[in-house]
């Protein structure tokens, strides 16, 4: 009975990465897969489409330290992880989930009982004012006259 042997090859997804919107919906899966050890392989394959030696030295380690960092077990510092960002010309954008875990205690917007919001928020440093409205009425000047 003959035997049936397959034979594998390391799979290398930088070949389909030459595009930078490639590059950027791959980083965009990985980022959503919520692994660190996915996003880091994710930019590895983009720094190898890209040239792993000229990446490298943009960021400013050597070509053995960015694979090592960008590995599966990799874990790179955030600095590391900017440079990188930044020799990839890879913007980043922040942007809220679709469904948001409740609010801890604390947090800038915090409900008092059940007709009060309270707001507040701090920006460079300074606190700003907090504004207490009743949910269904209007705290604008304008409105207020009107009724």
């Amino acid at each position: 009975m003959p035997t049936n042997s397959t034979k594998t090859i390391p799979y290398d997804g930088s070949q389909f990465l030459a595009d930078p919107v490639d590059q950027a919906d791959a980083l965009n899966d990985a980022l959503d897969s919520g692994s660190a050890a996915v996003v880091a392989i994710a930019l590895r394959d983009i720094a190898k489409a890209r040239g792993m030696t000229e990446v490298a030295k943009k960021v400013g380690i050597t070509r053995a330290g960015l694979y090592k960092a960008l590995s599966g077990d990799g874990d790179p510092k955030l600095s590391t992880f900017v440079a990188l960002l930044a020799a990839l010309n890879i913007k980043l954008k922040a942007e809220p989930a679709k469904e948001s875990p409740k609010r801890r205690a604390g947090s800038p917007i915090t409900k008092v009982g059940r007709q009060r919001v309270i707001r507040s928020s701090v920006a460079d440093g300074k606190p700003r004012k907090i504004s207490i409205a009743k949910r269904g009425v209007s705290t604008k000047a304008s409105d207020k006259k009107a009724a």
